[in-house]
Protein backbone atom coordinates (compact mmCIF):
# COMPACT_ATOMS: atom_id res chain seq x y z
CA UNK A 1 0.00 0.00 0.00
CA UNK A 2 1.25 3.45 -0.87
CA UNK A 3 2.28 5.40 2.20
CA UNK A 4 0.05 8.45 2.80
CA UNK A 5 1.42 11.91 2.13
CA UNK A 6 0.38 14.49 4.68
CA UNK A 7 0.64 18.24 4.35
CA UNK A 8 3.97 19.59 5.60
CA UNK A 9 2.35 21.53 8.44
CA UNK A 10 0.29 18.56 9.63
CA UNK A 11 3.30 16.24 9.57
CA UNK A 12 5.45 18.72 11.50
CA UNK A 13 2.71 19.24 14.07
CA UNK A 14 2.44 15.49 14.69
CA UNK A 15 6.20 15.04 14.95
CA UNK A 16 6.69 17.84 17.47
CA UNK A 17 3.68 16.86 19.59
CA UNK A 18 4.68 13.21 19.77
CA UNK A 19 8.29 14.11 20.50
CA UNK A 20 7.11 16.32 23.35
CA UNK A 21 5.23 13.41 24.93
CA UNK A 22 8.14 11.02 24.58
CA UNK A 23 10.43 13.43 26.44
CA UNK A 24 8.11 13.98 29.40
CA UNK A 25 9.62 14.52 32.83
CA UNK A 26 8.29 11.91 35.31
CA UNK A 27 6.58 14.41 37.60
CA UNK A 28 5.61 17.09 35.10
CA UNK A 29 2.50 18.98 36.26
CA UNK A 30 1.14 19.22 32.71
CA UNK A 31 1.94 15.61 31.80
CA UNK A 32 -1.73 14.64 31.43
CA UNK A 33 -2.30 17.54 29.06
CA UNK A 34 0.68 16.45 26.97
CA UNK A 35 -0.66 12.91 26.68
CA UNK A 36 -3.96 14.32 25.47
CA UNK A 37 -2.06 16.53 23.04
CA UNK A 38 -0.54 13.37 21.57
CA UNK A 39 -3.99 11.91 20.95
CA UNK A 40 -5.08 15.18 19.36
CA UNK A 41 -1.96 15.29 17.17
CA UNK A 42 -2.59 11.69 16.09
CA UNK A 43 -6.21 12.39 15.09
CA UNK A 44 -5.15 15.60 13.33
CA UNK A 45 -3.18 13.43 10.92
CA UNK A 46 -6.38 11.92 9.51
CA UNK A 47 -6.94 13.73 6.22
CA UNK A 48 -9.16 11.14 4.51
CA UNK A 49 -10.63 7.91 5.75
CA UNK A 50 -13.15 5.24 4.80
CA UNK A 51 -14.50 2.91 7.47
CA UNK A 52 -17.45 0.81 8.60
CA UNK A 53 -18.66 1.23 12.19
CA UNK A 54 -20.85 -1.20 14.08
CA UNK A 55 -22.58 0.22 17.16
CA UNK A 56 -24.62 -1.91 19.58
CA UNK A 57 -26.82 -0.26 22.21
CA UNK A 58 -28.29 -2.17 25.13
CA UNK A 59 -29.15 -2.15 28.83
CA UNK A 60 -27.92 -5.29 30.64
CA UNK A 61 -30.70 -5.15 33.24
CA UNK A 62 -33.50 -4.42 30.76
CA UNK A 63 -35.91 -7.34 30.34
CA UNK A 64 -37.80 -5.81 27.40
CA UNK A 65 -35.80 -7.87 24.85
CA UNK A 66 -35.10 -4.78 22.73
CA UNK A 67 -31.76 -4.32 20.94
CA UNK A 68 -30.48 -1.64 18.59
CA UNK A 69 -27.59 -2.07 16.15
CA UNK A 70 -26.28 0.52 13.70
CA UNK A 71 -23.98 -0.06 10.74
CA UNK A 72 -22.40 3.19 9.58
CA UNK A 73 -20.32 3.44 6.41
CA UNK A 74 -18.42 6.70 6.59
CA UNK A 75 -16.04 8.11 3.99
CA UNK A 76 -14.65 11.57 4.77
CA UNK A 77 -12.20 13.78 2.90
CA UNK A 78 -11.39 16.71 5.20
CA UNK A 79 -9.10 18.39 2.67
CA UNK A 80 -11.76 18.41 -0.06
CA UNK A 81 -14.56 19.03 2.50
CA UNK A 82 -16.54 16.03 1.23
CA UNK A 83 -18.18 12.99 2.76
CA UNK A 84 -20.50 10.06 2.07
CA UNK A 85 -22.35 8.28 4.84
CA UNK A 86 -24.79 5.37 5.10
CA UNK A 87 -26.56 4.59 8.36
CA UNK A 88 -28.48 1.32 8.70
CA UNK A 89 -30.37 1.12 12.01
CA UNK A 90 -31.73 -2.27 13.02
CA UNK A 91 -34.05 -2.45 16.00
CA UNK A 92 -35.03 -5.90 17.23
CA UNK A 93 -37.80 -6.81 19.66
CA UNK A 94 -38.00 -10.56 20.10
CA UNK A 95 -38.36 -12.07 16.61
CA UNK A 96 -39.37 -8.75 15.03
CA UNK A 97 -36.76 -6.59 13.27
CA UNK A 98 -37.19 -3.06 11.93
CA UNK A 99 -34.49 -1.77 9.58
CA UNK A 100 -34.18 1.87 8.53
CA UNK A 101 -31.71 3.13 5.93
CA UNK A 102 -30.51 6.73 5.68
CA UNK A 103 -27.83 8.21 3.47
CA UNK A 104 -26.08 11.57 3.42
CA UNK A 105 -23.63 13.12 0.98
CA UNK A 106 -21.78 16.42 0.75
CA UNK A 107 -19.66 17.37 -2.26
CA UNK A 108 -18.04 20.51 -0.88
CA UNK A 109 -20.81 22.81 -2.12
CA UNK A 110 -24.15 21.19 -1.47
CA UNK A 111 -25.42 18.40 0.77
CA UNK A 112 -28.18 15.83 0.39
CA UNK A 113 -29.97 13.60 2.87
CA UNK A 114 -32.41 10.76 2.32
CA UNK A 115 -34.28 8.41 4.64
CA UNK A 116 -35.79 5.58 2.63
CA UNK A 117 -38.42 5.30 1.27
CA UNK A 118 -38.60 9.09 1.43
CA UNK A 119 -37.36 11.49 -1.22
CA UNK A 120 -33.89 13.00 -1.44
CA UNK A 121 -33.70 16.37 0.32
CA UNK A 122 -31.24 19.18 -0.19
CA UNK A 123 -29.76 20.38 3.10
CA UNK A 124 -27.68 23.26 4.40
CA UNK A 125 -24.28 23.40 2.65
CA UNK A 126 -22.27 22.50 5.74
CA UNK A 127 -20.53 19.16 6.06
CA UNK A 128 -20.79 19.10 9.83
CA UNK A 129 -24.51 19.92 9.89
CA UNK A 130 -25.36 16.93 7.71
CA UNK A 131 -23.29 14.51 9.79
CA UNK A 132 -24.63 16.01 13.02
CA UNK A 133 -28.23 15.51 11.91
CA UNK A 134 -27.44 11.87 11.07
CA UNK A 135 -26.00 11.39 14.60
CA UNK A 136 -22.65 10.13 13.28
CA UNK A 137 -19.81 9.71 15.81
CA UNK A 138 -16.64 11.71 15.24
CA UNK A 139 -13.96 9.04 15.71
CA UNK A 140 -11.26 11.69 16.14
CA UNK A 141 -12.74 12.43 19.58
CA UNK A 142 -12.29 8.86 20.88
CA UNK A 143 -10.42 9.00 24.19
CA UNK A 144 -10.75 12.78 24.37
CA UNK A 145 -14.49 13.36 24.76
CA UNK A 146 -17.27 11.03 25.89
CA UNK A 147 -18.22 8.47 23.25
CA UNK A 148 -20.15 8.76 21.05
CA UNK A 149 -19.42 12.46 20.49
CA UNK A 150 -21.12 13.23 17.21
CA UNK A 151 -19.85 15.43 14.42
CA UNK A 152 -20.71 19.07 14.92
CA UNK A 153 -21.04 18.94 18.71
CA UNK A 154 -17.35 18.88 19.62
CA UNK A 155 -16.23 20.85 16.59
CA UNK A 156 -17.55 24.20 15.50
CA UNK A 157 -16.44 25.79 12.25
CA UNK A 158 -14.14 24.25 9.70
CA UNK A 159 -12.20 21.01 10.11
CA UNK A 160 -8.83 22.67 10.67
CA UNK A 161 -9.90 23.88 14.13
CA UNK A 162 -10.13 20.32 15.49
CA UNK A 163 -6.85 20.32 17.43
CA UNK A 164 -7.37 23.76 18.99
CA UNK A 165 -11.00 23.03 19.95
CA UNK A 166 -10.09 19.71 21.58
CA UNK A 167 -7.15 21.27 23.37
CA UNK A 168 -9.43 23.91 24.84
CA UNK A 169 -12.13 21.36 25.78
CA UNK A 170 -9.54 19.19 27.54
CA UNK A 171 -7.70 22.01 29.32
CA UNK A 172 -8.34 21.73 33.08
CA UNK A 173 -8.07 25.50 33.43
CA UNK A 174 -11.25 25.90 31.37
CA UNK A 175 -13.30 23.56 33.58
CA UNK A 176 -16.10 24.93 35.74
CA UNK A 177 -14.67 23.39 38.90
CA UNK A 178 -11.39 23.83 40.75
CA UNK A 179 -8.83 21.26 39.60
CA UNK A 180 -6.67 19.70 42.29
CA UNK A 181 -3.19 18.35 41.45
CA UNK A 182 -3.19 15.42 39.03
CA UNK A 183 -1.99 12.13 40.53
CA UNK A 184 0.14 9.91 38.30
CA UNK A 185 0.90 6.20 38.77
CA UNK A 186 2.16 3.21 36.79
CA UNK A 187 -0.08 0.16 37.19
CA UNK A 188 0.97 -3.48 37.35
CA UNK A 189 0.23 -3.90 33.64
CA UNK A 190 2.38 -0.86 32.80
CA UNK A 191 -0.51 1.50 32.11
CA UNK A 192 0.19 5.12 32.89
CA UNK A 193 -2.73 6.35 34.96
CA UNK A 194 -3.85 9.79 36.04
CA UNK A 195 -6.48 10.81 38.58
CA UNK A 196 -7.87 14.32 38.41
CA UNK A 197 -10.45 15.91 40.75
CA UNK A 198 -12.76 18.75 39.86
CA UNK A 199 -13.22 20.03 43.39
CA UNK A 200 -16.32 22.18 43.07
CA UNK A 201 -18.09 19.52 41.02
CA UNK A 202 -16.90 16.75 43.36
CA UNK A 203 -16.01 14.62 40.34
CA UNK A 204 -13.03 12.30 39.87
CA UNK A 205 -11.70 11.67 36.36
CA UNK A 206 -9.39 8.69 35.94
CA UNK A 207 -7.49 8.24 32.67
CA UNK A 208 -4.99 5.63 31.54
CA UNK A 209 -2.62 5.58 28.56
CA UNK A 210 -0.48 2.99 26.81
CA UNK A 211 3.19 3.74 27.64
CA UNK A 212 4.32 2.64 24.15
CA UNK A 213 1.69 4.02 21.78
CA UNK A 214 0.70 6.90 24.12
CA UNK A 215 -2.94 6.34 23.12
CA UNK A 216 -5.78 6.40 25.68
CA UNK A 217 -6.83 3.03 27.13
CA UNK A 218 -9.53 3.85 29.66
CA UNK A 219 -11.47 6.71 31.19
CA UNK A 220 -13.54 6.60 34.39
CA UNK A 221 -15.68 9.51 35.54
CA UNK A 222 -16.93 9.11 39.12
CA UNK A 223 -19.17 11.34 41.20
CA UNK A 224 -17.74 11.53 44.72
CA UNK A 225 -20.61 11.49 47.19
CA UNK A 226 -19.62 10.55 50.70
CA UNK A 227 -19.32 7.93 52.02
CA UNK A 228 -19.12 6.14 48.64
CA UNK A 229 -17.98 6.94 45.11
CA UNK A 230 -20.69 6.47 42.50
CA UNK A 231 -19.54 5.42 39.00
CA UNK A 232 -20.97 7.57 36.22
CA UNK A 233 -19.09 6.69 33.01
CA UNK A 234 -16.54 4.01 32.07
CA UNK A 235 -14.85 3.90 28.66
CA UNK A 236 -12.41 1.38 27.19
CA UNK A 237 -10.44 1.75 23.95
CA UNK A 238 -8.46 -0.44 21.55
CA UNK A 239 -6.27 0.99 18.79
CA UNK A 240 -4.60 -0.18 15.59
CA UNK A 241 -1.47 1.13 13.90
CA UNK A 242 -2.50 1.97 10.32
CA UNK A 243 0.34 3.31 8.18
CA UNK A 244 2.03 4.89 11.19
CA UNK A 245 -1.13 6.50 12.56
CA UNK A 246 -3.33 5.05 15.32
CA UNK A 247 -7.03 4.49 14.72
CA UNK A 248 -9.66 3.14 17.14
CA UNK A 249 -10.99 -0.35 16.44
CA UNK A 250 -13.06 -0.83 19.60
CA UNK A 251 -14.81 1.52 22.02
CA UNK A 252 -17.03 0.55 24.95
CA UNK A 253 -18.99 3.18 26.86
CA UNK A 254 -20.80 2.17 30.05
CA UNK A 255 -22.75 4.98 31.65
CA UNK A 256 -25.54 5.47 34.10
CA UNK A 257 -26.29 6.97 37.50
CA UNK A 258 -26.59 5.20 40.80
CA UNK A 259 -30.19 5.15 42.08
CA UNK A 260 -31.71 4.23 45.42
CA UNK A 261 -33.93 1.14 45.41
CA UNK A 262 -35.88 -0.48 48.22
CA UNK A 263 -34.24 -3.50 49.79
CA UNK A 264 -36.76 -6.35 49.52
CA UNK A 265 -35.42 -7.98 52.67
CA UNK A 266 -35.47 -4.75 54.63
CA UNK A 267 -38.02 -2.23 53.22
CA UNK A 268 -36.82 0.48 55.60
CA UNK A 269 -33.32 0.33 54.16
CA UNK A 270 -32.48 1.43 50.64
CA UNK A 271 -29.54 0.24 48.57
CA UNK A 272 -27.67 1.74 45.63
CA UNK A 273 -27.91 0.23 42.16
CA UNK A 274 -26.45 1.46 38.91
CA UNK A 275 -28.81 1.87 35.95
CA UNK A 276 -26.39 0.89 33.22
CA UNK A 277 -26.52 1.77 29.52
CA UNK A 278 -23.87 0.33 27.20
CA UNK A 279 -22.68 1.40 23.77
CA UNK A 280 -20.23 -0.97 22.07
CA UNK A 281 -18.54 0.16 18.87
CA UNK A 282 -16.24 -1.76 16.54
CA UNK A 283 -14.57 -0.15 13.53
CA UNK A 284 -13.28 -1.74 10.32
CA UNK A 285 -10.92 0.53 8.39
CA UNK A 286 -10.85 0.33 4.59
CA UNK A 287 -8.34 3.17 4.13
CA UNK A 288 -6.66 6.08 5.86
CA UNK A 289 -5.10 9.07 4.10
CA UNK A 290 -5.75 7.49 0.72
CA UNK A 291 -7.89 8.84 -2.10
CA UNK A 292 -11.56 8.03 -1.48
CA UNK A 293 -13.40 6.05 -4.16
CA UNK A 294 -15.04 8.67 -6.40
CA UNK A 295 -18.18 6.52 -6.67
CA UNK A 296 -18.88 7.30 -3.01
CA UNK A 297 -18.57 11.04 -3.48
CA UNK A 298 -20.31 11.78 -6.79
CA UNK A 299 -23.87 11.47 -5.46
CA UNK A 300 -24.96 8.77 -7.92
CA UNK A 301 -25.65 6.25 -5.15
CA UNK A 302 -28.33 8.30 -3.40
CA UNK A 303 -31.16 6.48 -5.23
CA UNK A 304 -29.83 2.91 -5.17
CA UNK A 305 -31.12 1.38 -1.93
CA UNK A 306 -29.69 -2.09 -2.64
CA UNK A 307 -26.23 -0.64 -3.26
CA UNK A 308 -26.49 1.59 -0.20
CA UNK A 309 -27.33 -1.35 2.04
CA UNK A 310 -24.47 -3.41 0.60
CA UNK A 311 -21.96 -0.65 1.42
CA UNK A 312 -22.85 -0.95 5.11
CA UNK A 313 -23.04 -4.76 5.13
CA UNK A 314 -20.05 -6.31 6.96
CA UNK A 315 -20.39 -9.55 4.98
CA UNK A 316 -20.59 -7.86 1.57
CA UNK A 317 -17.66 -5.54 2.39
CA UNK A 318 -15.46 -8.31 3.87
CA UNK A 319 -15.52 -6.64 7.29
CA UNK A 320 -15.70 -9.99 9.04
CA UNK A 321 -14.55 -8.47 12.34
CA UNK A 322 -17.95 -6.71 12.57
CA UNK A 323 -20.05 -9.84 12.06
CA UNK A 324 -21.77 -11.16 15.18
CA UNK A 325 -20.05 -14.18 16.67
Amino acid sequence: MKRPILSDWTALFCVFALASCLSLAPASGDELTKFKDCAIANASCWRQYDCLIRMDYFQPDDDSDVALTRFIRLAVDFEANQFFCVNISEQRRGDTKLSIATVGQFNGKVGYFRSFPGEKNKVEPKLLDVLKNMDIPDLRCVGLLDFPTRFGSAIEGDMETFDSICSRRNNPASSSGDVLPVVREISSDSEIRFTQKLDRLNVLIGSSFDPVTLMPRTKLITSKREPVSLPETDEYYEWKDLEGTFVPISVINESGPMVSVVNADNPDKKKQRRVLKVVMARVHWFSLNQKIDSDLMNGKLMDDLAKIRSLADPVHTDASDLVSK
